[in-house]
């Protein structure tokens, strides 16, 4: 049986900069940006709570909504530390389950944040 995937972060060579990969398809990674901004986009990210979980960091750490799928030469080939007493595995980043025609990812499902079920925007907001 295989293994269950164990979400981690990784740099994103792409912009330089974290990214928390959330699954893998093949030779390709699910993954979420990580920034320090509130907003991206005009959209408002998900705010890690507690501390910032990557080790060195001590700014507020968040996380872009949309989902992204990327080649794995994209990334760093070793994962980010992350502070030993941080859980990572963020129940309320769900993996996303529908496509775009053009390869991008939409989520229809919503997310959760304690306990509370978060709907994504009608289309055009």
């Amino acid at each position: 049986m295989k293994p269950k995937f164990k979400r981690h972060f990784r740099i994103y060579l792409v912009n330089n900069h974290p990214a928390y990969i959330v699954d893998e398809e093949g030779n390709q990674y699910l993954f979420h940006r990580v920034t320090e901004s509130k907003s991206s986009g005009g959209r408002l990210n998900w705010k890690v709570p507690g501390e910032n979980p990557i080790e060195g960091y001590i700014c507020d750490c968040y996380i872009v909504k949309r989902e992204e799928k990327r080649p794995k030469s994209k990334f760093s080939k070793f994962r980010i530390k992350t502070k030993r007493h941080v859980n990572i595995e963020y129940p309320w980043i769900k993996k996303a389950n529908k496509k775009w025609p053009n390869g991008h990812i939409r989520d229809e499902g919503g997310a959760q944040l304690n306990g509370v079920t978060i709907s994504p925007s009608p289309a055009g907001n």
